[in-house]
């Protein structure tokens, strides 16, 4: 009777710990995928650190009025405006 016992459940054993494992080494395996995915897409954008890697562009503030048909209204908001290349009158 021991044998037998042995027999089945050193099998079961394995299955229940295995099962405890797959989800930690099916996380770790996807945050290996998301990792290459995040350093190939940003290898083709251009903006992987690495040396001889092209600059991101800089960023230019420009102040725009909320309402600019409203002479009274003097509310603005800073919009970014990114600087791909620069241009005369520009206010960066």
């Amino acid at each position: 009777m021991a044998v037998w016992l042995a027999q089945w459940l050193g099998p079961l054993l394995l299955v229940s710990l295995w099962g405890l494992l797959a989800p930690a080494s099916l996380l770790r395996r996807l945050g290996e995928h998301i990792q290459q995915f995040q350093e190939s897409s940003a290898q083709g954008l251009g903006l992987s650190l690495g040396p001889g890697a092209a600059a991101l562009p800089k960023v230019g503030w420009l102040e725009q009025l909320l309402d600019p048909f409203n002479v009274s209204d003097r509310r603005s908001f800073l919009q970014a405006i990114p600087q791909p290349w620069p241009q005369p009158g520009a206010p960066w």
